[in-house]
C-alpha cells in the first residue's frame, strides 16, 4: 500500500491527497499527525509529490469543494 504524507495550510493539498490516497487505496496522512512516521515509512512505498498550490482567481482562491471563489 501506498503512503502519502502531506501538509496543508489551507486544505487544498488535504483535499489533492484525499482523493489521490482514496484513487489509489493508499494511506493518507498529514505531517502535523501525531504518528509514527519513521515506523509508516519502513513499512509503505512513498510517492513523493512536490507541491499542490492553490488555485487562484482574479479575486482570491478557488475552494476545491465548491469551485468558488472565497
Amino acid at each position: 500500500m501506498i503512503l502519502i504524507l502531506y501538509f496543508s495550510g489551507t486544505g487544498n493539498s488535504r483535499y489533492i491527497a484525499e482523493l489521490f490516497a482514496a484513487g489509489m487505496n493508499a494511506r493518507c496522512h498529514s505531517i502535523e499527525e501525531a504518528e509514527d512516521f519513521d515506523a509508516l515509512i519502513v513499512l509503505h512505498p512513498v510517492l513523493p509529490v512536490r507541491q499542490c498550490l492553490p488555485p487562484t482567481g482574479d479575486d482570491g482562491v478557488i475552494s476545491p469543494k465548491t469551485g468558488k471563489t472565497i
